[in-house]
């Protein structure tokens, strides 16, 4: 009844498909195989064989039984049919065993085609049993054991793709990648569509990142021990039969990305957190130098006069950014700052700070005579601070004391007294320069001298004019005035 459904779908399918799979061909059974005996066994039968080559009579090309209970009754016309009479999966398994098994690579002793043979009816017909004997209708032996997994190994091999199969990798531009395939069977694949950025070396690939793109690479793994697919041949009244043939190629493929990421340095005073400097001290010019996480130096950034510095294209990883040089009055900067560039982390922004070299200073001012060793405390006199283009940079005014302080930051600056108490002298004009980091202050002990006042007196002598007597002042003595230093 089986043999009868089978022979109705094989009519509509050479009735459908027209002639092109109508062949006509004979097989006969060739010579035996010594020494190696076979069983098929169901409920139905038990066949005991010594095992034979079945060939096919044009060439002499070697076929396999896939029917393992049918009788070959005939050994001509045989026709070619569809395999889809098969169910999908058994086919593509039966091809593997016959391509993989009898005559591949050192496949060549007969021994392996019985052992192919076997493994196709158990792929055909699993609910039966297949299995060697010691002899003819012998008692049954588990040999070639090695044999059959050396054969699913291949089978296995052949389904297993490279590690990295149907993946998708992002890379930085202007970076290489290499790519490895833990399987190792990317040696039996090539690469479908060349390109100059991509070598494959061994079981691996390396990717040049040049352009921003966005591609699939695609690889194929082709067998070529046969030019043509394996056939199914159908007879009516005799079993059916196949030849080894090629396999179908096995088709992989993965999908690369290239993308930018950026390195964005903001430098920023320490004390005002903005990026503006201080006095006469450059934020700008500072060097940074990037290392990766073994404290290799990948690369440096130098702060520009926008107090910023870029970096693009940084690859994928762990990092720190280290300060080696400060900018001119500042003090270099020992903080580490760790980061770490990802796919979802692309764009890194840090901002690093500098304290300004600054220093106190201290005024104690004081006015009075020297002669008379009387010098008090001098308050509210006011001290102008001029920067080196003679702008203003702040005031600052003495207390009951006679002090005064301010932080100034690194630069050279003038000190201009402005008041004073009246009837004493200002103090000159004086320079600071601020070039190192102190705690101990500058310190000025400021004196304003007394100024000698104009002394004076008269020479009076008395006159008559007529009955008067008059006073008069013949003459006044000026005496110079004297200047303390």
């Amino acid at each position: 009844m089986k043999k009868i459904t089978l022979f109705i779908t094989i009519i509509l399918s050479i009735f459908l498909l027209g002639n092109n799979l109508v062949h006509a061909e004979g097989f006969y059974e060739g010579e035996y195989i010594n020494n190696i005996w076979m069983v098929r066994k169901n409920s139905k039968r038990l066949i005991y064989q010594t095992a034979r080559f079945l060939k096919r009579s044009s060439d002499n090309q070697f076929a396999y039984c896939v029917e393992p209970f049918t009788i070959i009754n005939a050994q001509q016309g045989y026709t070619e049919i569809d395999p889809n009479t098969i169910s999908p999966n058994t086919w593509e398994r039966v091809s593997l065993l016959a391509y993989y098994g009898y005559g591949y690579g050192n496949h060549t002793d007969p021994k392996w085609y019985p052992i192919t043979q076997i493994m196709i009816w158990k792929a055909i017909d699993p609910s039966s049993d297949f299995y060697f004997t010691d002899s003819l209708n012998g008692n049954r032996i588990n040999i070639f054991q090695a044999e059959m997994a050396e054969i699913e190994s291949l089978i296995q091999r052949y389904y297993t793709q490279p590690s990295f199969a149907n993946q998708e990798f992002t890379m930085v531009k202007g970076h290489n990648k290499t790519i490895i395939d833990n399987n190792q069977v990317l040696t039996n694949y090539r690469l479908t569509n060349p390109s100059p950025y991509v070598n494959i070396h061994n079981n691996s690939i390396e990717i040049i990142a040049n352009d921003l793109i966005e591609t699939n690479l695609e690889f194929i793994k082709e067998e070529n021990n046969y030019s043509i697919p394996p056939i199914l041949y159908y007879h009516a009244s005799s079993q059916n039969l196949m030849t080894a043939g090629k396999i179908n190629p096995i088709n992989t493929n993965i999908k690369i990305k290239v993308i930018e990421t950026k390195l964005e340095v903001n430098k920023l005073d320490k004390d005002t957190n903005q990026a503006i400097s201080q006095g006469q001290a450059h934020l700008e010019g500072s060097i940074f130098g990037i290392y990766d996480m073994n404290d290799q130096k990948i690369d440096q950034v130098i702060i520009d006069e926008k107090m910023q510095a870029t970096f693009n294209n940084l690859d994928f990883g762990k990092y720190y950014l280290k300060e080696e040089k400060a900018g001119i009055g500042y003090l270099l900067d020992e903080t580490i700052y760790p980061f770490e560039i990802t796919e979802d982390n692309t764009a890194i922004h840090l901002d690093v700070t500098n304290e300004v070299i600054k220093r106190k200073i201290e005024i104690y001012k004081k006015y009075g005579n020297p002669h008379d060793k009387n010098m008090l405390p001098e308050a509210n006199i006011q001290f102008a601070i001029y920067d080196i283009n003679g702008e203003l940079v702040t005031t600052i005014i003495t207390d009951e004391n006679g002090y005064a302080s301010i932080t100034l930051p690194y630069g050279k600056y003038k000190v201009k007294q402005i008041n004073t108490t009246e009837g004493y002298q200002k103090v000159d004009d004086f320079e600071i320069d601020i070039t190192e980091e102190d705690i101990e202050p500058l310190t000025y002990n400021l004196d304003n001298l007394e100024i000698e006042v104009p002394n004076t007196y008269s020479n009076q002598q008395t006159i008559f004019y007529g009955n008067y007597l008059i006073p008069c002042i013949t003459g006044i003595l000026y005496v110079k005035k004297k200047l303390y230093t």
